[in-house]
């Protein structure tokens, strides 16, 4: 029977993987290409992985080793990377949190990662899952890619002293079978659609190249998103401070944020069923501590965050809760306040033009200054005095007109005030205005 090509399981896929097993597992993948028996030692010889739930005392350990990937797996590559499917991990951790004989989850990891396809939402999963029950993850040996991806979604991370956590960024590898092909008498000829110019780029030239790069920079882009978001820290902070790409061993990695406390499996199970649940109660690190004594000096924010994770996040979610609540009062409260004082004032405005205007007989210069909001009431005195003295020099000079034209005297010079510019003429005339505003009774 023909064998089944497997390469490109390998190699069209992208991969969140430690890159020692990255490259142990392109060379498989090379070896088996020129004898894809090599290492095919038959079905028989490849030990089931076990899909039961292993549940011990409540708590259920869902294992987590290997090389991540989804889908089936090929039979070469199942006894030399202990392969374990996304789906099956999913399987098993939904059966946890629905089944009423589970009171917590713990993740017993040690992977070097996967592929990407897949692990975002298992990881998802996960993370939304919080609250429901007591989610832990152990690092029980490595924790890289990922598996760091799968273990970051949990409430609280455990490692040893020696494991090694981190390896964040994603790897892909293209290789050139052209000479291989060659020697062997193949000829590869490739049509692409011309309405489709990036469809199939030869990654060995800079364009191709730079567009696979831009995919991987893509996944990488996510990948870091969701370690931000499940670890409560900034993307910078991922960037800075977890690894940039590598592992970092126990404490070290405690200290950088990437987990939480030293811990074995069995430690942390125990822990968990110190607690003494009730039926149906999920116990958390808080139930742990129940019986412990603290001193309240020691009760921080840090301190709730470290030992009461769950006690921690249900303060901060109701704290931004009340601050977003009242931030919207006070915005409410501001533009009532808002609208009362320019109703006020506008009030205020329309009575000060309607006292200007008393004895006054202008209705339409009233109605005028009362429509523009800009008018004051002293700019309405302004605006009377001006039609006042208007209406007294156009009287006035009808009157003179009528005594010349009786007298038969000539028309006199305009007095010297009427066009001099000077300080002192202008004073002159500001003391006359204002007199006039006084008699009238238009002072403001």
């Amino acid at each position: 029977m023909k064998k089944k090509n497997h390469l490109p399981l390998i190699f069209e896929a992208p991969w969140a993987l430690q890159p020692e097993s990255y490259e142990q597992l392109c060379r498989l993948a090379q070896v088996v290409q020129q004898n894809p028996t090599a290492f095919d030692l038959g079905e028989e010889a490849v030990e089931p992985l076990d899909d039961r739930l292993d549940v011990r005392r409540g708590v259920a350990v869902i294992p987590v080793h290997g090389v991540l990937r989804r889908g089936g797996v090929p039979s070469f590559f199942s006894p030399y990377f202990a392969a374990r499917r996304y789906e099956m991990i999913r399987e098993l951790f939904v059966v946890a949190l629905e089944s009423r004989d589970v009171e917590a989850i713990v993740f017993d990891i040690d992977s070097p990662g996967g592929e990407v396809t897949g692990c975002d939402d298992l990881a998802r999963t996960i993370f939304e899952a919080r609250g429901r029950k007591s989610i832990q993850a152990v690092a029980t040996g490595t924790m890289a890619s990922a598996a760091y991806w799968i273990g970051s979604a949990v409430d609280r991370i455990y490692c040893s002293r020696t494991s090694m956590i981190g390896s964040i960024g994603i790897c892909c590898t293209y290789i050139d079978w052209s000479k291989y092909d060659e020697r062997i008498g193949i000829r590869e000829i490739q049509i692409v659609s011309s309405q489709s110019p990036d469809k199939n780029l030869d990654p060995t030239t800079r364009r191709g190249r730079e567009s696979v790069q831009t995919r991987v920079d893509q996944l990488a882009g996510v990948f870091i998103a969701d370690i931000a978001r499940n670890r409560g820290v900034s993307e910078a902070t991922v960037l800075a401070d977890f690894g940039r790409g590598d592992v970092l061993v126990g404490e070290f990695a405690i200290e950088a944020g990437l987990a939480d406390e030293i811990g074995t499996l069995e430690s942390v199970v125990d822990a968990i069923h110190g607690a003494a649940p009730q039926p149906g109660f999920a116990p958390t690190r808080e139930d742990a501590m129940a019986d412990q004594t603290v001193n309240v000096n020691q009760i921080t924010p840090e301190w709730l965050r470290a030992h009461c994770p769950t006690v921690a996040k249900t303060i901060e979610d109701t704290a931004r809760e009340q601050a977003k609540s009242a931030s919207a009062q006070e915005v409410e409260k501001a533009k009532a306040e808002a609208r009362a004082d320019g109703a006020t004032a506008e009030r205020a405005r329309l009575i000060g033009i309607e006292q200007a205007f008393e004895g006054f007989d202008y209705p339409d210069l009233m109605a005028k200054c009362k429509e523009d909001a800009e008018t004051t009431p002293e700019k309405a005195a302004a605006e009377i005095l001006a039609a006042e003295r208007a209406g007294k020099t156009k009287h006035t000079e009808g009157r003179k007109a009528d005594e010349k034209k009786a007298s038969g005297v000539a028309d006199l010079p305009p007095a010297a005030d009427d066009d001099d510019d000077s300080p002192a003429a202008q004073q002159r005339r500001g003391a006359a205005d204002a007199k006039a505003l006084r008699e009238a009774g238009l002072d403001f």
